[in-house]
């Protein structure tokens, strides 16, 4: 499986400025147009125990032309980057879009950010495909999980 038109974050792709709220409520949430899968787990990324890093990656998509092909490509070169873990990405009907891409550090996800393409990416994302966008870095202090061992 791999990820549609999704972008990565800050840390993995992405273009970004900043403006809307983030915060949603039950009734304006957006609904996931379809879910994108970590090659390693379903939809979820596998992660190691923690600690680690995730980047968050939230953002309005106003154009697509073009948007396909580079996010592919972003994909593929951030799962080649030291220090790269895993990515999960929905984007709603409403162009909302959100990324969690997750790093082993602080300079990995540094240099992912400064990656040539990924930078070449990154300013046509600005230009072209976002309205608005907003990265996050957050080290992972704890995870737990719950799986339906019913299905």
């Amino acid at each position: 499986m791999s990820f549609s038109s999704h972008s990565f974050d800050g840390s993995l792709t992405f273009f970004a400025p900043a403006g809307e709220s983030s915060s949603w409520t039950s009734s304006t949430r957006p609904r996931a147009r379809k879910p994108v899968s970590d090659h390693n787990s379903g939809m979820f990324a596998k992660t190691p125990k923690p600690p680690y890093y995730a980047v968050i990656f939230t953002s309005h998509q106003a154009h697509d032309e073009g948007y396909a092909e580079t996010s592919a490509r972003m994909e593929e070169l951030g799962r080649e980057q030291p220090g790269f873990l895993g990515i999960e990405s929905v984007r709603g009907d409403d162009g909302v879009g959100i990324t969690v891409s997750y790093w082993s550090d602080l300079e990995s996800i540094r240099a992912w950010k400064s990656q040539a393409e990924h930078r070449q990416a990154q300013r046509r994302g600005q230009r072209e495909w976002y309205s608005h966008y907003v990265t996050r870095v957050c080290k992972v202090e704890y995870d737990y999980e719950l799986s339906d061992s019913r299905r």
